[in-house]
């Protein structure tokens, strides 16, 4: 290929790549100044605490330790604003958007490849949202990238690496990576047993892999001591996977295991597997119909072409493989998720658990494209995938308005700043914060379980006046409370609900009324709006 070619590829690269990072900067900034919702106030809780108890906060809200490590400097150096607690998905976001792509660019060669992957980790509505959020969902996406192209190389699959002889490298990193991702989300679990069943099946059909004889050699004792150092370092999360499994049943009203809850995740896989599938039959559907015109011959890891020696043939496990396995391994891992919630009644039907998936897909769809031979019909699909993407009903809303839509409504801090003042200071708080186990944690009684439940409310001055209370499914108002009433003069009633139904408030309200009627004398009610968080105050009027 003329000099002259390359550059002038290479340069269009980099103009869609830094583009497309602009507008994934731009949009993950319109979230910024969303207020912090239920999931992260539980990160804000658990880096208030000393080093020593974090461990312990981590675990009480069913979450890994390792996550909020990077937040708990971040917020020793420069404190526990909004901006700095999200820094760290922020931070993660960027790298994927404009690490994947510039990888991709070097991988391949071809300006189309990373700049559908730009286009998709900077536009997808999940992956803005996730990245600017408090939680482990946008590291995982980073680091879910990085394990599977480890994991890629480490098997040898699609010319990414040697199976018969993995670098040392190579080995340690798809150990590492393996372990880290596990430890950033339990969940990710699953995506690691989505990439073993791809890279089993696509070792099998691949022509040149089929035969293989691990047994003799020492390719089987290498896989074996991988495999045992990584669940050596998975080996401590046994206790607390055990104890999540053991309450999934808090699940059991959400996640019913019904056609409707898994046909998504299956419609996904489907996707998932055509992707690859479609752009290997247009491609030979396009070469048999034009012919070689403006063909480019160069295929991703499909050798060189140096004078003097025969091109190396094509291999679909060179070229298209790479797109297969990263699509394959989201697939895969949409359909046990479809599996686990049709049979198991568990969540994974959730888009946060499942976010990890969407890295794998911006990096399959660009393997896809860049193993198109014909020079034109590379870009053609390229753009198409860039404007379907492109085409999504948030995208559309912020072309319209100029303001991408806001998803967090819930402002914790502000309801924290008004139970605060000095009117309200002293009477006492029932939460119901609508956490899925609140009602068997009430129940239970354990003190610091109740005292994990008062994290909705962190910053509070004096959080002994918080008393937690079930909300599902149906308010459970804790004992004692007439006396504290009478005590106090009155009491005000913190809710999470969904703004637009109030189902829940309205059943408290009517419930505070009933009680309020039975202790005599006059209240006076007030019901403040907080987005989705209600605070509603009974007072004694004075006679």
């Amino acid at each position: 290929m003329p000099i002259g070619v390359e550059r002038l590829r290479i340069g269009i690269a980099w103009i869609g790549i830094l583009l497309f990072v602009a507008i994934g900067i731009g949009l993950r900034r319109e979230h910024l100044d969303e207020p912090l919702w239920l999931d992260e106030r539980h990160s804000e809780w658990t880096v208030a605490a000393s080093w020593s108890e974090l461990p312990a906060r981590a675990a009480l809200g069913n979450q890994s330790a390792l996550p909020f490590v990077p937040i708990r400097l971040a917020v020793a150096l420069f404190g526990d604003s909004p901006t700095v607690l999200r820094s760290t998905g922020l931070i993660a976001g960027l790298l994927l958007m404009a690490g994947a792509p510039i990888v991709l660019l070097f991988a391949t060669r071809k300006a189309s490849p990373p700049i559908v992957a730009a286009a998709i980790l900077a536009i997808d509505p999940d992956l803005i949202y996730y990245a600017v959020e408090c939680r482990p969902y946008a590291p995982m996406v980073l680091v879910a990238a990085l394990q599977a192209w480890s994991t890629a190389a480490r098997w040898g699959i699609a010319g990414l690496g040697s199976a018969t002889r993995p670098r040392p490298a190579t080995r340690i990193a798809f150990v590492v990576s393996t372990i880290l991702l596990v430890r950033l989300h339990y969940v990710a679990l699953l995506l690691v047993a989505a990439e073993g069943i791809v890279v089993l099946l696509q070792s099998l059909i691949d022509p040149r892999r089929r035969h293989e004889r691990w047994r003799s050699d020492r390719r089987g004792v290498d896989a074996a001591i991988d495999l045992g150092l990584i669940a050596l370092g998975l080996l401590s999360l046994l206790a607390p996977l055990t104890r999540i499994a053991a309450h999934r049943r808090d699940w059991s009203r959400f996640v019913t295991g019904s056609a409707e809850q898994t046909a998504p995740l299956i419609e996904l896989a489907i996707w998932g597997l055509l992707v690859p599938l479609t752009a290997l039959a247009l491609e030979r559907l396009v070469s048999r119909v034009v012919g070689a015109f403006g063909a480019d011959r160069e295929r991703f890891a499909e050798g060189s072409n140096e004078a003097g020696r025969t091109p190396a043939s094509p291999r679909l496990f060179d070229s298209i493989g790479g797109a297969c396995f990263f699509g394959g391994c989201a697939a895969a891992a949409w359909l046990l998720a479809a599996l686990a919630t049709r049979f198991g009644s568990t969540p994974v039907l959730l888009d946060r658990y499942l976010i990890g998936t969407w890295g794998w897909v911006a990096i399959a769809a660009a393997l896809a494209v860049a193993s198109l031979r014909n020079a034109w019909w590379r870009p053609a699909i390229a753009l198409t995938i860039v404007a379907a993407w492109s085409g999504n009903g948030e995208a559309r809303w912020w072309f319209e308005t100029g303001r991408w839509p806001g998803h967090r409504i819930e402002d914790w801090a502000a309801a924290t700043r008004d139970l605060d003042d000095s009117e309200s200071s002293e009477l006492p708080i029932v939460s119901f914060a609508g956490l899925i186990e609140d009602a068997r944690l009430v129940e239970q009684g354990n003190r610091e379980e109740l005292e994990y439940l008062k994290f909705p409310l962190v910053g509070l001055r004096q959080p002994e006046r918080i008393i937690p209370a079930g909300s599902y499914p149906q308010p459970a108002w804790p004992s004692g409370l007439d006396e504290r009433i009478e005590r106090t003069g009155g009491i005000a009633v913190v809710v999470r609900d969904d703004p637009s139904r109030r189902e829940l408030l309205q059943r408290i309200e009517r419930e505070l009324r009933q009680r309020l009627k039975r202790l005599g004398g006059s209240f006076a009610i007030d019901e403040r709006a907080y987005g989705a968080v209600f605070v509603v105050e009974a007072r004694r009027n004075e006679p």
